[in-house]
């Protein structure tokens, strides 16, 4: 069996100790002297949240080779080094993407506020606020309205299933997720004020 010594083989590396600023930020990174720049950026990313294809690297006045196969022994950093990053943090509410689910998540709640005067409605016609005669028409006009809703919702749902989200938009995939929820609640008390409407609707045909 194959004895690895982790200790030792830590020890037998070189490990930089550098200090990279972004904005009003400070990070403080311990890393290999043969680290690749490319993993650098890639750990920066993750801590910066500015995305790889977004960085620059400065480093005593100069921008780092944005060659990401060269190490930081190459690119001239060594220990104690002070590295400024440049680049905006990734705003997954700019992406096209996001602002679909926004635009959709909008209509839904346009949906729920027809819903609640449905419901303001229905109640007034329970609490018999409305003359007997216009009833029954009243009533027909809160069932094609409420089905109209869910109509609405069902075109909502499926047009959330078509927007494009990519395996490394997270934030994005999370809002979908979220919003999806949210109008399947919408539509589930739709579907609740519906079967309130044909219960009515069955009492006042006695």
């Amino acid at each position: 069996m194959l004895n690895v010594n982790f200790q030792n083989i830590k020890k037998s590396m070189k490990m930089l100790h550098i200090n990279v600023k972004h904005m009003t930020k400070s990070f403080d990174l311990e890393v290999d002297e043969n680290m690749l720049i490319g993993d650098l950026m890639m750990q920066l990313a993750t801590v910066s949240g500015v995305p790889v294809n977004a960085q620059k690297l400065i480093y005593k006045g100069k921008q780092i080779s944005a060659d990401v196969e060269s190490t930081l022994i190459q690119a001239g950093l060594s220990n104690g080094s002070k590295v400024m990053l440049l680049g905006k943090k990734y705003d997954p509410t700019q992406e096209a993407a996001y602002k679909d689910i926004v635009n959709l998540e909008t209509k839904g709640l346009l949906v729920e506020t027809k819903y609640l005067k449905l419901c303001q409605e229905m109640e007034d016609l329970e609490k018999g606020w409305l003359a007997k005669e216009h009833v029954p028409q009243a009533v027909s006009s809160l069932e094609k309205r409420a089905n109209s809703n869910n109509e609405e919702l069902h075109k909502i749902l499926a047009n959330l299933d078509t927007v494009t989200v990519e395996g490394n938009q997270t934030e994005i995939r999370n809002k979908r997720k979220v919003t999806a929820t949210k109008v399947n609640l919408i539509m589930d008390k739709n579907d609740e004020f519906l079967e309130r409407v044909r219960e009515f609707k069955k009492k006042i045909q006695k």
